[in-house]
């Protein structure tokens, strides 16, 4: 029962040694700022194409898959944020 025990809690490190690596790698300031980048381009070229798509065209479930798409992206990257914060706050 000893050795179980040991192997979790060998788990457990490996684990958070990993985790430690992942969030190293993703509160990186090159790396935030290229997700965040990433995210401000689709939503500007998201608007672009609600500028050219009207709401008469054939092209209206498009544009609503589009809005949510853009909603996502928008959520994503504020979760993102709050997360890289988080985590800079607790090192």
């Amino acid at each position: 029962m000893a050795e179980g025990l040991g192997m979790g809690e060998a788990f457990a490190r490996q684990l958070s040694m990993k985790m430690g690596g992942f969030t190293a790698m993703m509160t990186d300031y090159n790396v935030v700022e290229s997700v965040l980048l990433c995210c401000s381009v689709l939503v500007a070229l998201s608007g672009i194409v609600f500028e050219n798509v009207h709401e008469d065209s054939p092209y209206a479930k498009e544009r609503k898959g589009l809005t949510y798409m853009a909603i996502g992206i928008v959520s994503f990257s504020l979760i993102y944020i709050i997360m890289v914060m988080c985590f800079e706050i607790n090192r």
